[in-house]
């Protein structure tokens, strides 16, 4: 894909992406290029969190107030370099993930690697693209000493103040001893806070700027649906939100009691540490972006980091249905973002709502219905593996 942008075959290139679901800006790493572009203005004066005029969509500076501070200089030249570098780095993680058992479950994870979501953040030059990195490096430093443990979890810890949500992943301190983990915690709280107390005034700002969107949309999180259902009877938002908490405890319920009845510990017990301890980091995550706010269809890549360990349970719990089903649900989580695109393309503007509600409808239901079965299910992983850990 860079070949052909580098060539001049733009048509080419943009036809391909559509075709692969990813709404293609008409230059590549538009998101880096809102970085970029906020920190360029801010130089110049500009209060990038009431208007950005540097970004070519002019969209007011979102992200964590660290960003100005690690960046305080830029111009557009760096655009393609650091866009290139963020796609190289991606590429390079993926040496860190488990292996799969079998060539097939190698084509499995492959599958996940090319899938819609991933395509997209890498072609937006998305910070989750960074965070994807850091997580990964995260991961494989728990299997080492205690010294090169603790700059993992500086690598989550960065994760979460670059992003807010990665700072789940810092629950991967949970299989340390109880002296390293309450270490770990009020280290942890310190910086937190301090950065708090540093950047709050931006800091809030920027959160006030994150963007939401239609509930019946591409973009992925648990509030879509109680969301929907109250937009559709016209409900006070007080019932949307007890609707949401509701599905929630749902979900937490059979998650906890399938963990805790099903066998699925000593399932997890038979993957590798690795594995583990990329399932642990792949939950966490996951969960925290989706359960906590509405998603563009990009942070999915994060699911590739459970992949490994979800074509192994497949091996080591062929009895098991649901441990079988969980890589198939992860991979028609990834791809459905390219299904969405493709029930968009039948419906065209102004198109008969029976036409609509025969295509754009059934692909946000049967998206939405696989979302909230893996999110069960990886409530279920993730008690699975915290019952098995340290601090447990």
């Amino acid at each position: 894909m860079v070949t052909l942008y580098l060539l001049g075959w733009t048509s080419a290139y943009h036809y391909i992406l559509t075709g692969w679901g990813v709404p293609a800006w008409p230059f590549p790493f538009l998101d880096t290029r809102a970085v970029l572009s906020a920190v360029q203005c801010q130089s110049a004066g500009v209060d990038v969190y009431v208007t950005n005029p540097c970004d070519p969509l002019g969209r007011p500076f979102n992200y964590s107030p660290l960003w100005l501070i690690l960046l305080p200089s830029a111009t557009g030249s760096w655009l393609q370099p650091i866009g290139l570098a963020f796609s190289a780095l991606f590429l390079s993680s993926l040496s860190l993930l488990p292996a799969g058992r079998t060539w097939r479950d190698v084509g499995l994870i492959t599958s996940g690697v090319l899938a819609t979501p991933v395509v997209f953040a890498l072609e937006r030059g998305n910070i989750d693209v960074v965070i994807f990195v850091l997580a990964a490096v995260a991961a494989t430093l728990m299997e080492r000493s205690l010294p090169l443990r603790l700059v993992g979890y500086g690598s989550a810890l960065l994760a979460g103040l670059l992003k807010y949500y990665p700072v789940a992943l810092m629950g991967l301190a949970i299989r340390e001893s109880p002296r390293v983990f309450f270490s770990l915690t009020a280290v942890s709280v310190f910086i937190l806070v301090a950065f708090i107390g540093l950047t709050a005034g931006d800091l809030f700002r920027a959160l006030a700027l994150i963007p939401t969107g239609p509930y019946i949309s591409r973009m992925i999180g648990s509030v879509s649906v109680p969301g929907a259902v109250a937009e559709f009877y016209d409900a006070a938002p007080w019932m949307r939100s007890m609707l949401h908490l509701t599905l929630i405890a749902v979900a937490a319920t059979l998650g906890v009691r399938w963990a805790l009845t099903s066998g699925v510990r000593e399932h997890v017990e038979r993957l590798t540490c690795s594995e583990r301890t990329f399932l642990l980091a792949g939950t966490l995550i996951t969960l925290s972006f989706y359960f906590t706010a509405q998603n563009i269809g990009y942070r999915l890549i994060h699911l590739v980091l459970t992949l490994p360990a979800l074509t192994a349970l497949r091996r080591v719990a062929p009895a098991s249905r649901a441990c079988s089903a969980l890589v198939w649900l992860a991979l028609a989580m990834l791809w459905s973002q390219a299904w969405w695109e493709a029930a968009k393309v039948l419906v065209t503007s102004g198109a008969d709502p029976v036409v609509w509600a025969l295509t754009l409808g059934p692909a946000w239901l049967l998206g939405e219905a696989v979302g909230w079965c893996l999110a069960t299910l990886f409530i279920g992983l993730l008690a699975a593996l915290c019952l098995r850990s340290t601090m447990a």
